[in-house]
């Protein structure tokens, strides 16, 4: 049985499903992005204003309203936070993925992905001296 991903399943056109999966992937690592600035009693005025959106925008990506949100605005968004990702597509809409963090599956087959607050900065050594297990908003997973 082939693994399809939902917008191939619902029938929708390759390029238009790969758009649609980086586009929900982005989304979502932005929401999180959101959630744990908010948690860290940033508002999302000041969130907004960090990734170069309205308030409402901002309210939109929580509630999962993001149809109207390009990928490019996305990772432009993603670049004015500072936050580190990856956006790759293949043969096929199944190949299609996004995140936040490090990505290497050439070299290693797993990727890092990072659900970062306001304030954070990030640099090559973004990691500094812990290990994984001290970060709890960090997650490793093996790809496919």
């Amino acid at each position: 049985m082939t693994t399809k991903n939902a917008f191939s399943a619902f029938g929708f056109d390759p390029d238009i499903a790969t758009v649609q999966t980086l586009r929900t992937d982005l989304a979502f690592a932005l929401r999180l992005f959101i959630e744990n600035s908010q948690n860290s009693g940033t508002g999302q005025a000041k969130i907004g204003e960090i990734l170069g959106f309205k308030q409402s925008v901002v309210s939109q990506i929580k509630r999962g309203n993001i149809e109207h949100l390009s990928v490019e605005r996305l990772i432009r968004a993603m670049v004015k936070a500072k936050i580190p990702g990856f956006a790759e597509w293949g043969a096929t809409a199944e190949a299609a993925r996004a995140g936040v963090g490090l990505h290497a599956p050439l070299l290693t087959g797993t990727s890092i992905s990072v659900a970062p607050t306001v304030g954070n900065v990030y640099s090559r050594d973004w990691l500094g001296d812990k290990s994984v297990t001290e970060l709890p908003w960090l997650q490793v997973k093996a790809l496919r």
